[in-house]
C-alpha cells in the first residue's frame, strides 16, 4: 500500500485506466483515483476503451471519461483489470504511451499476475473500490458525497448489494463509512439493479429516436460478420452512418439487439484477448429461429441439476413463471416429494443413486453452477457451514457436500494449491482430497517448476 501511496503523491500527471466494457467497480475506482489527483492539484484523467453504459451515467464525473489518453505519460493507474489486456484497445492502440508510463496496478482478482511497476492486488477485497477507499486515509484525502458515491457504486456492483459471499466485515465497515460521507445506498442500488432495465431503455430510446432499428441491426451485423469487432470499434462506423446520434449508445444498443458471440481467444483456458464479437449465425455457419419459450432450456437444467423445485429453476435462470413452464413439461418429467412436502421435478431417465452411495471428492471452481443452481442449497452445503467471504476460492465437495475451499497461488516458477477444510476431515477423505488436489494442480499448472499441495485449517476472517 505504501508504494501505491508514494506513487500517487509523487505524480505530476495521473491517468486512471479501467477495463473494457466498464462496470461500476472499474469506473468507480478510476473516477476516485482521478479525484485524488485533482485534490493534489495535478492533472488527472479517466480512460476507458468502451463508452460508459447508460445505467452508470448517474455517477459523478462520467462526463470526463475519455477513450484515449490525452495527458503526456507519467503515472498510469490501472484499476480492476485482471491483466493488462483487459484494458482493451487502450493497451493495443496506445502501447507506446503505456511503455513510457509508470504503471500502478490496483486489483482484487486472484488471477492478477502483478503486471505493474507497483502492484496492489488483494483477492480478499470484495471490490477494487473497497481497496481504493482503504487507501484514502494514507493519501490524506477526505471523503465527500461525490467521492463516496463512485466508490460505493463499485462495491454495490461487485457484491450485488452485499448478497455475494465475497462480503467481509471489512467490506461492510468500508460501505458504512461511504454512507456516512453522503453516498445513498438506496439510490445506487436502484440505479445499478432495480432500475437498470428502465434507465437503459430510456437512454436507448433517446439514442434510437429517428434510427430505423432494423437498418441498425443489419448495418452492425454486416460489420461484425466482416470481422469480429469490439464495442468500441463499432463506434466510428455507427457515428459516420448516423452522425446526429450518440454512436456510443448505438453501439451498446446493438449488443443487445443482435444475438452475438464473444470470439476466441477470449474465454479459452489460459488465454486472453480483446472482447470482440461476431453474430451467432456467422459463428455457427447457419441461420436459426429465435426461441421464445424456455422449455428446452429448463429440460437441460433438470438434466444437470434435477430434481428441482420451481423456485430452484427460477433462482438459476432468473426467469419468473417457472411453475407454468414445469406444468407444461409435466408429461415429459417425473416428480418426487421431499421431506418438506415440496414437489421436485426431474427428467425421466436421470440416475437417482441410493442415499448411502458415496460421492467422490470434487473440486469446483468459484461460483460453480452446482452451488448456485438451486434456491435451496442445503442439498449441497451442510447446515452450520458458513460461506467464506473472500473472492478467488473454489469449493471442495466431500461425499457431495461442501467441506472445504481451495485456490491456487503462483510464485515465479512454483505453484501451490491451498486447501482449507471447514472442519476435521476423516482420514480417508483427507487422503482422497490430497490426491485429487495433486491431480488438479498438475492440470492447472503443467508448466510449473515445482508443485505443492498444502492443507491448512480454515480460519474465518
Amino acid at each position: 500500500m505504501k508504494e501505491v501511496v508514494d506513487a500517487l503523491r509523487g505524480a505530476q500527471r495521473i491517468t486512471a485506466i479501467g477495463h473494457e466494457n466498464p462496470d461500476a467497480d472499474t469506473l468507480g475506482a478510476a473516477l476516485a483515483i482521478r479525484r485524488v489527483g485533482l485534490r493534489y492539484g495535478v492533472l488527472a484523467e479517466v480512460v476507458m476503451a468502451d463508452p460508459v453504459p447508460p445505467y452508470l451515467q448517474f455517477l459523478p464525473g462520467v462526463a470526463e471519461v475519455r477513450t484515449a489518453p490525452a495527458l503526456e505519460p507519467d503515472l498510469a493507474v490501472v484499476v480492476d483489470a485482471g491483466d493488462l489486456a483487459r484494458v482493451g484497445r487502450v493497451a493495443t492502440d496506445h502501447a507506446d504511451w503505456l511503455a513510457r508510463a509508470r504503471i500502478v496496478n490496483i486489483d482484487h482478482h486472484v488471477s492478477n499476475p502483478g503486471f505493474g511497476a507497483v502492484n496492489m492486488v488483494d483477492p480478499d477485497a470484495a471490490s477494487t473500490c473497497e481497496m481504493v477507499t482503504l487507501l484514502l486515509p494514507d493519501l490524506g484525502v477526505e471523503l465527500d458525497p461525490e467521492l463516496a458515491t463512485v466508490l460505493l457504486a463499485g462495491i454495490v456492483n461487485d457484491t450485488h448489494t452485499f448478497a455475494h459471499p465475497n462480503v467481509t466485515p471489512r467490506t461492510l465497515r468500508v460501505a458504512a463509512s461511504l454512507v456516512e460521507a453522503g453516498a445513498s445506498l438506496a439510490a445506487i442500488h436502484r440505479a445499478i439493479y432495480a432500475e437498470k432495465p428502465f434507465a437503459t431503455l430510456t437512454l436507448w430510446g433517446r439514442a434510437l429516436a429517428g434510427v430505423d432499428v432494423d437498418e441498425l441491426k443489419a448495418f452492425a451485423g454486416r460489420l461484425l460478420e466482416e470481422q469480429p469487432r469490439t464495442r468500441a470499434e463499432l463506434i466510428p462506423f455507427l457515428g459516420e452512418r448516423w452522425p446526429d446520434h450518440d454512436a456510443g449508445q448505438l453501439s451498446y444498443a446493438t449488443m443487445y439487439l443482435l444475438p452475438l458471440v464473444q470470439v476466441t481467444p477470449r474465454g479459452i483456458w489460459g488465454q486472453t484477448g480483446r472482447s470482440a464479437f461476431t453474430t451467432v449465425e456467422h459463428w455457427l455457419g447457419r441461420s436459426f429461429e429465435p426461441v421464445t419459450q424456455p422449455d428446452e432450456m429448463v429440460m437441460r437444467y433438470l438434466a444437470a441439476f434435477g430434481p428441482a423445485t420451481p423456485a430452484d429453476v427460477r433462482a438459476w435462470s432468473g426467469l419468473a413463471g417457472m411453475r407454468e413452464v414445469l406444468e407444461r413439461l409435466r408429461p415429459r418429467l417425473r416428480t418426487f416429494g421431499d421431506d418438506r412436502g415440496r414437489e421436485l421435478f426431474d427428467v425421466p431417465d436421470a440416475p437417482l443413486p441410493d442415499t448411502d452411495t458415496a460421492a467422490p471428492v470434487r473440486f469446483l471452481p468459484e461460483y460453480d453452477n452446482v452451488l448456485l443452481g438451486h434456491d435451496d442449497r442445503s442439498r449441497i452445503v451442510s447446515p452450520g457451514v458458513t460461506p467464506w467471504t473472500e473472492v478467488g476460492w473454489g469449493s471442495v465437495l466431500v461425499d457431495g457436500f461442501g467441506s472445504a475451499r481451495w485456490k491456487m497461488e503462483r510464485d515465479r516458477g512454483a505453484a501451490t494449491l491451498l486447501v482449507e477444510p471447514f472442519g476435521k476431515l476423516p482420514r480417508a477423505a483427507k487422503a482422497e482430497v490430497a490426491e485429487e488436489a495433486a491431480k488438479l494442480l498438475t492440470f492447472l499448472a503443467p508448466d510449473a517448476g515445482s508443485r505443492d499441495v498444502r492443507v491448512r485449517p480454515y480460519l474465518r476472517g
